[in-house]
């Protein structure tokens, strides 16, 4: 495409897009996060410091690191629009290496930026001395299940965390249902995945965490986690060429299971239970506010109150506000937000009102409050608001309190005297009847459309110049990836191939078959491009080991006839690829 045309479409596309969006900055904030919140002296965990919307604040300052051995990742700035509302950000990546068992609270982290210094919330890391596993060549895969916490109460969630361990390279990993009668599992997050040393062996560690609860008291058995997998393992390899193309054999699969488990739930206390108990458990805020604080007569403010947690945040009850006197109360429809954190689920319920005062004065709002058991301590609570006042000055509305009406009957009664409209007279300029008269005078309408119409049919004509360059393009591409497969053939029967050539080859044949930029492909990511692209799983693995097989043998000759048949083995492998991609 001409640089002119991409000059034209780049402007239009910018005017378009301006002129539907209005673009406002979100605010700056700071977040930590761990990967997990329990590990033992040997795992090192992830820390994340996110900043929003800066991306040129100062490098953060983090609090309650002394018990550990910090090293510094990497950085990642984003950006993003979602609503009409921009998002700027970076994301700060620290290693921690734990020194001594303990728990530990991290946090706050500060940045500065524009003269103002903002602070993150708090996480925190339990260390313990977990002991050494027994890992041995004959046992390189092992899964183990762990409950910090055994003894629970009645709805008070438990975290349940299984660990794989393994050194040896696996795929296909898949986790059978947990099942038990009478609890409820609910996974936290995506899992996450790390390294870590046993027996002085390193070990990769998949890690997944689960919420159980229960609803009845008693003593539950968890039944042991199972995991399969397909596993790779090295075999004897005969000769020099065979040490390197034969060195990995066939994925054979793989089951292993954790140990079980047991937990006591506890029934909730009688002694102190409140009257109004819910049967909300956890650790839990209440706040309270009221805006404006000062209002006309016949005027609204609104009450919001807000209770947030963690724990069965699913049960946080609908809390009744005692309507003031003199004062008329409009309940709104409340909103739940929930979302899964380390050690349960965290829940933030709002809830507002709508007070409109009937006549002048200052108005009490009685305090609320609402009762939840907090599992910590073993003892019931209760959360109270702050009594809050509004004020109400004189109005229109104030000086007839007896004829005070709701706003839903004010409407009704204006509605019920409305009259037919009538002219009684016209000024002494001319009245408009018609949108006609808002046009300005001397303006030619076809010069009006024309000035409406050219951009969106530049645009147009742009948007089409370019598809049509496409479709050429696309039809060069087809014609180039038919050929493709031919061309790797022909290059394997010819006489300077070797493992080299042969493995540009493949990548040359994959580049010009999906008509993809030329570039490096790993055995890893070949897989996985074969697969989205819609190949049999088992075909692109088959590939990825005779990439691994070949990347090995770049720099090994081999003998005549162990080349001649790793050739066919490719041509085989390739004619697969080709019949088999969409």
């Amino acid at each position: 495409m001409a640089p002119g045309k991409k000059v034209i479409i780049s402007f239009f596309s910018f005017v378009l897009f301006c002129s539907w969006i209005a673009v406002a900055r979100a605010e700056i904030g700071v977040e930590i996060e761990l990967d997990r919140t329990n590990a033992s002296i040997s795992d090192p965990v992830t820390l994340r410091v996110s900043v929003f919307g800066a991306q040129g604040a100062s490098t953060p300052r983090i609090q309650g690191t002394e018990a550990f051995r910090m090293t510094r990742g990497g950085t990642s700035t984003r950006m993003e629009i979602v609503n009409g509302v921009m998002s700027a950000g970076v994301d700060y990546t620290y290693q921690l290496q734990p020194l001594k068992k303990g728990s530990y609270v991290i946090g706050p982290a500060t940045v500065e930026a524009g003269g103002r210094t903002y602070s993150s919330n708090q996480v925190t890391l339990r260390v313990s001395e977990e002991p050494a596993q027994e890992a041995s060549p004959s046992n390189p895969v092992f899964l183990k299940a762990s409950l910090p916490k055994k003894d629970v109460y009645q709805e008070e969630a438990a975290v349940l965390t299984l660990k794989l361990f393994y050194n040896v390279q696996i795929s296909n990993l898949s986790l059978d249902k947990l099942e038990a009668p009478g609890i409820e599992f609910a996974q936290i997050g995506k899992g996450a995945e790390y390294q870590s040393i046993i027996s002085g062996r390193p070990f990769q560690v998949v890690e997944v965490r689960y919420l159980l609860s229960a609803t009845k008291p008693g003593i539950y058995a968890i039944p042991p986690a199972i995991m399969q997998m397909s596993v790779y393992q090295e075999r004897r390899r005969s000769g020099l060429f065979g040490d390197f193309f034969l060195g990995l054999t066939p994925s054979r699969p793989l089951t292993v299971s954790s140990n079980g488990l047991e937990l006591t739930v506890r029934e909730l206390p009688s002694e102190g239970r409140p009257a109004d108990f819910s049967g909300l458990v956890g650790s839990f805020r209440f706040e309270t506010s009221l805006d404006p604080t000062e209002v006309t007569a016949g005027d609204s403010a609104t009450f919001t109150a807000v209770l947030s947690g963690t724990g069965n945040v699913r049960r946080i009850p609908e809390l009744r506000l005692q309507e003031p006197e003199g004062v008329k109360t409009y309940a709104d429809q409340p909103s739940l937000d929930i979302r899964p954190e380390n050690d349960g689920y965290f829940g933030r319920k709002t809830m507002k009102w709508a007070l409109v005062p009937k006549n002048a004065g200052t108005h009490t709002i009685p305090p609320i409050s609402v009762s939840y058991f907090d599992p910590a301590d073993g003892t019931y609570k209760r959360l109270s608001g702050n009594p809050l006042v509004l004020r109400a000055k004189p109005g229109n509305a104030a000086a007839q309190p007896e004829g005070w009406l709701s706003p839903a009957a004010s409407e009704r009664e204006a509605g019920s005297q409305k009259k037919e409209v009538e002219l009684l007279g016209e000024d002494i300029l001319p009245i408009h009847r018609s949108v006609a008269g808002l046009n300005p005078p001397g303006m030619n309408p076809i010069l009006l459309w024309t000035v409406f119409l050219f951009p969106p049919l530049v645009f147009a004509g742009a948007v089409a110049s370019r598809t049509l360059l496409r479709r050429n393009r696309s039809k060069a591409h087809v014609l180039l990836a038919r050929k493709a497969a031919g061309g790797f053939i022909g290059h394997c029967n010819s006489e300077g191939c070797d493992a080299a050539s042969l493995l540009n080859a493949w990548r040359r044949f994959l580049s010009e078959r999906l008509t993809l930029p030329g570039g490096y492909f790993g055995p890893a990511e070949c897989e996985a491009l074969l697969i989205r692209e819609g190949l049999d799983e088992k075909v692109a693995e088959h590939v990825r080991n005779l990439m691994e097989q070949l990347e090995h043998t770049v720099f090994s000759p081999g003998s005549r006839e162990a080349r001649s048949r790793l050739k066919q083995e490719w041509i085989h492998a390739v004619k697969k690829v080709d019949k088999g991609l969409k």
